[in-house]
């Protein structure tokens, strides 16, 4: 049976995770920099551990007042530091509950820079070889955060079930209409992903490979739209299953 992992941002302050988690097979919980804190950083991963959830640590730059979606450039040792020191953090708190770390997935603005920046993608590599623990990195298909990752760890490519494509490797941005609200558009958009391995962009139709498909939890309405999309996947005959270690 073809299977695609499902995963979401949570523990973001939006209070929808007990719902949402029974939905999904991953969740990428933030650090507490962009959003959230320890309290519920700890709910969510406690929630997590009950639902089978693999749990992944969400690293952001430092900059709550933008929810971590306004570029940052910083020296690579701060830089290594501000997201080794994150995903230690969720690392050594899923430990404390009883979980392990799956995977790491960066927000917001380090991921699109990430995605586009070989530098910044070796930063975040060589912090998650340092911590060790086969951990899985999350990001976006066909980028440089893949080409790097590919050579010396796991790595996911992952597709946007509620975001619209400027290229293959490329959102368009939230400030440009870049958010697919209209559910219909939405699931006609995620079965082009998920089952025809294509994306629409401004430039046209790109393959895209994907193995996991991410929904923000921010997005209006993200319980009903992840079940609508286990809806449309399961009358395929897809099955929604975590990325294997």
């Amino acid at each position: 049976m073809i299977s695609i992992d499902l995963n979401c941002d949570v523990g973001e302050g939006i209070g929808n995770e007990s719902e949402l988690l029974p939905l999904i097979s991953s969740c990428n919980i933030s650090c507490g920099l962009h959003a959230g804190d320890d309290q519920i950083i700890q709910e969510v991963i406690s929630l997590a551990i009950r639902n089978d959830v693999a749990i992944g640590a969400h690293p952001s730059f430092d900059d709550r007042a933008n929810f971590g979606r306004v570029e940052m450039q910083l020296p690579k040792l701060e830089l290594m530091e501000l997201v080794s020191v994150q995903i230690r953090k969720l690392k050594e708190m899923t430990q404390a509950a009883g979980g392990y770390l799956h995977h790491v997935k960066p927000h917001g603005a380090l991921y699109n820079m990430a995605a586009k920046s070989a530098d910044i993608s070796e930063t975040i590599v060589s912090v998650i070889e340092e911590i060790g623990g086969d951990l899985m990195l999350y990001g976006m298909a066909d980028s440089e955060m893949q080409k790097v990752a590919l050579r010396r760890i796991r790595f996911v490519p992952e597709g946007f079930a509620d975001r619209r494509y400027s290229a293959r490797n490329q959102l368009v941005s939230r400030n440009d209409d870049g958010l697919i609200e209209n559910i219909d558009k939405l699931k006609k958009h995620v079965y082009e992903l998920v089952v025809n391995n294509q994306v629409h962009t401004s430039k046209g139709h790109a393959t895209i490979q994907i193995k996991s498909l991410c929904v923000h939890g921010d997005t209006p309405g993200a319980i009903d739209v992840v079940k609508e999309i286990r809806s449309m996947l399961a009358s395929e005959g897809i099955e929604i299953k975590t990325v294997e270690k």
